[in-house]
């Protein structure tokens, strides 16, 4: 019954983040921004960097052959992989505070930035540096705003999913 719940429980984050990725999210031409990395820290958090990596991975796949917003591109779901990867790496089985999600924030954005910058500029051929310095300052408020809510709402989020799974 455990492995039951832990499988619909990771169904569930999927779901979530799918849908915070695809319809609750605005969309920018060089960014999007969504709380889907909510489900996906909680996910990380719940269940550890391979579960989250695959989920990570899945949601990106899934969303872009349901709801493609421009042909796929699998350096996308990398990147997304490897955020839950880090998630996953930083806070599963540790506490929930400034110490673990600061520096985990500052990571997973740092690899969205780079990566995805390295990833829009192979399919729009503009410069790398043009992308990356239009991109930079989205990225860093967004690890203030990220930083804050998950420090704000993921310890209780993660303590109620644990009370359910259990």
């Amino acid at each position: 019954m455990k492995d039951t719940k832990k499988m619909a429980t990771i169904a569930m984050l999927i779901a979530i983040q799918l849908v915070l990725t695809r319809f609750l999210s605005v969309a920018s031409p060089l960014k999007r921004i969504s709380f889907a990395f909510i489900a996906l820290a909680l996910n990380g958090a719940l269940f550890g960097p391979i579960i989250a990596a695959i989920s990570a991975a899945l949601v990106d796949f899934i969303g872009a052959l349901l709801f493609p917003i421009g042909p796929y591109f699998a350096g996308f779901t990398l990147t997304a992989a490897i955020a839950g990867l880090i998630y996953g790496l930083f806070l599963h089985n540790r506490e929930i505070n400034f110490k673990n999600i600061i520096p985990c924030i500052v990571l997973v954005n740092l690899v969205y930035l780079v990566l995805n910058t390295v990833w829009i500029r192979m399919l729009t051929g503009n410069e790398f540096n043009v992308l990356l310095t239009a991109r930079a300052p989205q990225a860093i408020l967004e690890t203030f705003v990220k930083s804050l809510v998950l420090i704000l709402i993921l310890p209780r989020l993660k303590r109620e999913a644990l009370r359910i799974i259990k």
